[in-house]
């Protein structure tokens, strides 16, 4: 009883928190536009996102009203909020985004980039036109992409081949297809699975023994402090979206949306890039402070033809993906990888 009444109280605060957030902020520029993201206060992320809210207020009438993601919960509850409409926008990564819509689990497809180069494109040539194709007929507008990192294994223990993660306790995000489905695939080989939204994996750090992100939210998270090996091939090309309700857009005059996607999308590139060299200067950090030590995968080939066979089939099946936006995504990469080799 005393935990129910607690939990009532919690929400009952963080939605008086939500409307004093957006009540005092509401004093000022013509049109106010909710947005929510999991970034820290004081992470790299925040700041650029302040940095763009800022930008947005002096050209326009807009003013972003930022609200921390702990209001909500966790990413699945930001999203949740965005198609309950109690916020205008989200930034949000996969996790969230197909929330939204499903189709943007295409994002997810592990091993499908191997090198900033082929990130790059894809992020800026492939897939916004067609995200934005299959977004005509939904409620919402993609403002743009953003490059988290690659993500890589963290460990308590150096692994080499697919048997060390035998008897390992594994960090699952729940409700992510990817990690579930990476967690399916290497409970054969004996990993436990420890469930956990992003704001407690610090605090159940010590019972986990692998957890897997990008470089730079592995230390913004705190996590770091408790594994010691970082495995070198990386699994997915991380990104996340600036997502906007386009009922909320249509409040604006046409010029003044074209100029708030247009510093959406600039800022959304620049972000991209410091986040880049902040995952490099992280890797440094904890190989040169923290006494990290960089892993070879053996097993690399082995696990990278476990996943793909199974995950990237579940994406289609699992979450109705158009087998267009698949295949023009793998042919895309290919096309690109060969014309680079040449």
């Amino acid at each position: 009883m005393v935990i129910l009444n607690l939990k009532k109280m919690y929400s009952i605060f963080s939605h008086a928190v939500l409307i004093n957030l957006i009540s005092i902020a509401s004093a000022g520029a013509n049109i106010k536009i909710s947005c929510s993201s999991i970034a820290p206060k004081g992470s790299l992320f925040e700041k650029i996102l302040q940095e763009a809210s800022s930008r947005i207020k002096q050209e326009t009438e807009v003013e972003i009203v930022w609200i921390p993601g702990q209001v909500f919960g966790d990413e699945i509850d930001i999203a949740r909020a965005l198609k309950e409409k109690k916020i205008d926008c989200a930034v949000l990564t996969v996790n969230g985004l197909r929330i939204i819509i499903p189709y943007f689990s295409i994002l997810d497809m592990p091993y499908l980039v191997k090198n900033y180069e082929e990130g790059d494109f894809i992020r800026k040539e492939v897939l916004p036109p067609l995200l934005s194709k299959l977004l005509e007929n939904e409620e919402y507008i993609l403002g743009g992409l953003i490059e988290i990192g690659f993500v890589h294994f963290y460990s308590k223990y150096p692994l080499r081949k697919i048997q060390d993660f035998q008897g390992k306790s594994f960090w699952a995000w729940p409700k992510n297809i990817i990690q579930e489905g990476t967690f399916k695939q290497l409970k054969k080989f004996g990993v436990k699975p420890v469930y956990a939204n992003i704001w407690d994996v610090e605090k159940l750090s010590p019972n986990i023994d692998i957890v897997w992100g990008p470089h730079y939210a592995v230390l913004i998270y705190g996590w770091y402090k408790y594994f010691q090996f970082i495995i070198d091939e990386p699994l997915i090309y991380f990104m996340a979206g600036v997502v906007i309700r386009k009922d909320t857009m249509k409040k604006l005059s046409k010029e003044t949306q074209e100029k708030v996607i247009n510093i959406i999308r600039d800022f959304s590139n620049k972000a991209s890039y410091l986040i880049r060299k902040e995952n490099e200067r992280t890797e440094s950090y904890l190989l040169s402070n923290h006494k990290y030590q960089k892993i070879s995968f053996e097993d690399s080939e082995n696990l990278e033809k476990i996943l793909k066979d199974d995950l990237w089939q579940e994406l289609k099946s699992k979450y109705s993906l158009p087998e267009w936006l698949f295949l023009s995504l793998v042919k895309e990469v290919i096309k690109f990888r060969l014309n680079i080799k040449k």
